[in-house]
């Protein structure tokens, strides 16, 4: 299990995947700007597994795995 950083809380996810597809949802949602879905914050997209940062998905839901 996964937890991504969602609008200032954390939600737990099933995978990286997932936590994608949660991103797109939220803003098609909301409908809100990229530049207001980032004023939450540098940890807003961030995955973690096990405490771990794994990934980061951007405002396109594209998903940028850690090094």
């Amino acid at each position: 299990m996964a937890a991504l950083r969602l609008n200032g809380k954390w939600v737990e996810v099933e995978s990286v995947q997932h936590a994608s597809l949660a991103v797109t949802k939220d803003i098609d949602e909301t409908g809100v700007g990229s530049s207001d879905w980032y004023s939450f914050g540098k940890q807003q997209g961030e995955v973690r597994e096990a405490g771990k940062t794994v990934a980061r998905i951007s405002y396109n839901g594209r998903v940028w795995l850690a090094a």
